[in-house]
């Protein structure tokens, strides 16, 4: 596919679904707009996690804005900056520089190496091999993500057609059982977005792996953390950003119990829970 071409496909897909949903109120004013895949790095391991693109109702700044420095409810440009952002949505998990998944909301969401091992943590989501019966058994999971699951720890990172393919999934029907389950595993960090393949002439498909393999460090430093203090973490961050904000936030955003998300937020006032805040007060 052209580049012209593939542009003016984006530009209509984006047109027509960011511009409900974007907002700005959030956005945080970078000293300077991102322009590398180095600068992108910095960028997300400042915020801790950031979305994609802004969305409605999910109170994070996004890569979006920080490289294009414009929003998405105005005139939409397939320009270097937003073929910039798309690409890195590829190439930041492929190199392993930090995480890409549809987990807030089912948006694309990124978050950095170092706060990870708290989500997947609060997630329960730091997995060993052959855990996919298991979340099955218990109800975690349904059938379709236990065998999409199973096809990744079987044969690798795959491309969104070959794994349909290796699940049995290539008809239409298996499409949209297939699109459901990927999203779910997502959602759960049990699988992650990493990078991109051509298998057709249309634009390419997504490569997925599963976390534990692709962040097995990270992985591993969640299984020694406890989810009070992942929520506590993951609260700190937030409120970094947000100081006038409140535990309801933190429900709202995370789908945390209020009990979860009050403690939390108690925990980020206490600096010996906070490893951050406790070297900052001495």
């Amino acid at each position: 596919m052209g580049k012209a071409l593939e542009g003016s496909i984006l530009c209509y897909v984006f047109r027509a679904n960011m511009r409900r949903l974007a907002t700005f109120e959030n956005e945080i004013r970078w000293p300077r707009r991102v322009l590398t895949l180095t600068e992108a790095v910095k960028y997300i391991d400042a915020t801790g996690y950031c979305m994609l693109f802004p969305v409605r109702n999910v109170p994070l700044p996004s890569l979006y804005y920080a490289v294009t420095r414009r929003g998405l409810q105005g005139e939409w440009k397939w320009d270097k900056y937003s073929s910039m952002v798309w690409r890195w949505k590829d190439e930041l998990p492929r190199r392993r520089r930090a995480v890409y998944a549809k987990y807030f909301r089912g948006r694309g969401t990124f978050i950095s190496l170092k706060f990870l091992p708290y989500f997947l943590t609060m997630e329960g989501s730091a997995v060993a091999e052959g855990d996919h019966d298991g979340f099955y058994a218990e109800g975690r999971i349904r059938d379709d993500c236990r065998i999409i699951w199973e096809a990744l720890e079987e044969h690798g990172p795959l491309a969104t057609l070959e794994l349909r393919n290796a699940c049995k999934m290539d008809t239409k029907a298996g499409n949209i059982r297939f699109k459901r389950a990927i999203l779910e595993l997502q959602c759960m960090l049990i699988v992650v977005h990493f990078g991109a393949e051509q298998e057709t002439n249309a634009w390419a498909s997504g490569r997925y792996e599963l976390m534990r393999r692709a962040f097995a460090k990270q992985t591993e430093a969640a299984r020694q953390l406890s989810s009070e203090d992942a929520r506590t973490w993951l609260a700190a961050k937030f409120r970094e950003r947000n100081p006038d904000a409140s535990p309801t936030h933190l429900t709202r955003l995370f789908g945390w119990l209020k009990a979860e998300a009050a403690a939390a937020w108690e925990g980020t006032m206490r600096p010996s829970r906070v490893p951050g805040q406790r070297k900052a007060s001495q």
